[in-house]
C-alpha cells in the first residue's frame, strides 16, 4: 500500500480454506512476542491477502506500526480487472473514522 515494511504490520482476516481467523503480515521471531500476544502471524510473502479477500469474505482489520497502532478496517467492495504497470495491492479510496 505504498509503505516499505518499516514497521511490523498485519491483516486479521478469515482464511476461507479453513474458515478461521488468521493474522497475515511480518512475523516477529522473538519468542516473548508469541507468549505475550498468544498468536502466530503467517508470513505475508507465503499467504497472499488475495487468497482471503473474496466477495463472500469482504472485511479485514489492518494494523500498521504496533507502537503507534494505526488500525484500519478494510472492506472489499468490488474486484476490478488487473491493469498493466500497476503495483498491487493498491488502495483506491478511503474514509477517516473517528471511532476508537
Amino acid at each position: 500500500m505504498g509503505w516499505y515494511d518499516c514497521h511490523l504490520h498485519e491483516f486479521e482476516i478469515i482464511y476461507p480454506l479453513i474458515d478461521f481467523k488468521v493474522n497475515i503480515g511480518i512475523p516477529n521471531e522473538e519468542p516473548i512476542w508469541e507468549l505475550t500476544w498468544n498468536k502466530k502471524v503467517l508470513p505475508g510473502w507465503k499467504v497472499k491477502i488475495t487468497d482471503c479477500f473474496l466477495m463472500e469474505n469482504q472485511s479485514a482489520e489492518y494494523i500498521y506500526d504496533f507502537g503507534d497502532y494505526w488500525r484500519h478496517k478494510i472492506t472489499l467492495e468490488k474486484i476490478l480487472p488487473k491493469e498493466k504497470n500497476i503495483i498491487y495491492p493498491i488502495c483506491i479510496k478511503g474514509k477517516k473514522s473517528l471511532s476508537p
